[in-house]
């Protein structure tokens, strides 16, 4: 059988904010196994909106780590934490452990105070981070063992595609 692959756009904005628009974020459709794209402004509203399962996303792909790309992250970050105790995989490039562990650190007082109530650290503290170190295949268990090959791109800074 053979996989089925779809795109759905979540956001196409660039960094200056506009009502009509969202921060860059893409859903690729593996089968039915949503993969995040970018997590620019709104991601959370925008998945909502499409019916879209925070929950329901293993995996996310940061392409780089400009602002409008990734200013959506921890609110997505928390709210999947709160509705799902599964783990997740997050991919980028070098700067992308210390970029997550920063959200974690603003804050700390707030998921401190979650862990005293009893909330699982799972789908949070556990998070698994892939660093690209440089283009090729990278080892990734995605449904269907798809393959995922990166290509740095010229941008002001390092920045990956993926296919």
């Amino acid at each position: 059988m053979m996989t089925k692959l779809k795109v759905t756009m979540l956001g196409t904005g660039s960094p200056w904010p506009d009502v009509e628009r969202s921060g860059p974020a893409q859903i690729l459709w593996i089968d039915d196994q949503p993969i995040l794209i970018d997590c620019g402004e709104k991601v959370s509203y925008q998945l909502s909106k499409a019916n879209i399962d925070l929950a329901s996303i293993d995996y996310v792909f940061l392409t780089h780590l400009h602002a409008d790309h990734i200013l959506g992250y921890g609110q997505f970050l928390l709210g999947r934490w709160f509705s799902s105790r599964k783990k997740l995989t997050l991919i980028g490039p070098k700067g992308t452990k210390q970029f997550h562990q920063q959200i974690l650190k603003m804050y700390e007082e707030d998921i401190a105070y979650k862990l005293s109530l009893g909330r699982p650290s799972e789908g949070l503290l556990d998070t698994n981070i892939i660093e690209i170190e440089s283009s090729g295949e990278i080892e990734i268990d995605l449904p269907k063992h798809v393959k995922v090959r990166t290509a740095e791109m010229i941008h002001s800074i390092l920045t990956y595609a993926y296919r």
